[in-house]
């Protein structure tokens, strides 16, 4: 009986699209926005700038589309979290997806946290974007902590920031390689840290506290 030959191995080629995308993501992730340029993305993603723009309209919206892509992974999980209906656990819960999304996907943490761009800090997002909606889901904890007096009264998206921008520092930190600890160590300290800032927002209202002058509201007032 004759042999048959073996189907030959199906290849995964990557669309144009994606190699403009990936080469875009490389060049972002070490040199920010600054570093993004036609000519850059040309030599990396070896094409020629009309088919860069027959894919993207400008380069603005290439690292409009790899910052989406990252944060939209990271919205995925804090939306596939299970209801909790304790405000502080709910907190909590949110703080460990941030966490354990960024070291998983360190390379899409750098696009979306640490690569330099201006353009993306707090402040400055000009349209509704995945970037926002994950600031907004920690907000909504905070706003639902005050609103339950599991913590003391104040600007909910100031004080969102503050846990938002305790949490990045940390993971950047051990992303970065400057904070050396395996995982469940990282971990504990991540959660001691988070414990901490909640019993602190316990225990003393932000402006008695010397964290916010009252007399200096723009200290507080954050626009996201």
């Amino acid at each position: 009986m004759p042999r048959k030959d073996k189907a030959p191995a199906k290849r995964f080629v990557k669309s144009t699209r994606e190699k403009i995308l990936d080469a875009a993501r490389y060049i972002y992730n070490r040199g920010g926005s600054e570093a993004l340029t036609v000519r850059s993305l040309e030599i990396r993603a070896k094409v020629k700038a009309p088919t860069i723009f027959w894919h993207f309209g400008n380069m603005g919206a290439i690292a409009d589309a790899i910052v989406d892509e990252a944060y939209a992974g990271l919205l995925s999980a804090l939306a596939t979290q299970p209801p909790i209906d304790d405000p502080v656990s709910a907190l909590y819960s949110a703080a460990r997806v941030y966490r354990d999304f960024a070291l998983d996907n360190p390379h899409l943490y750098t696009t979306m946290f640490i690569a330099e761009d201006p353009s993306r800090a707090i402040g400055h997002w000009q349209r509704d974007t995945p970037g926002r909606e994950t600031f907004e889901v920690l907000e909504r904890c905070v706003r639902r902590c005050i609103e339950s007096n599991a913590i003391s009264p104040g600007d909910p998206r100031a004080i969102a920031v503050m846990v938002w921008s305790a949490a990045h520092g940390q993971i950047a930190l051990s992303i970065s390689g400057r904070l050396i600890l395996d995982r469940p160590a990282f971990d504990r300290l991540y959660d001691r840290m988070m414990v901490t800032i909640v019993n602190g927002l316990r225990q003393h209202k932000l402006a008695a506290s010397g964290l916010v002058d009252p007399g200096h509201p723009e200290l507080y007032k954050v626009e996201v």
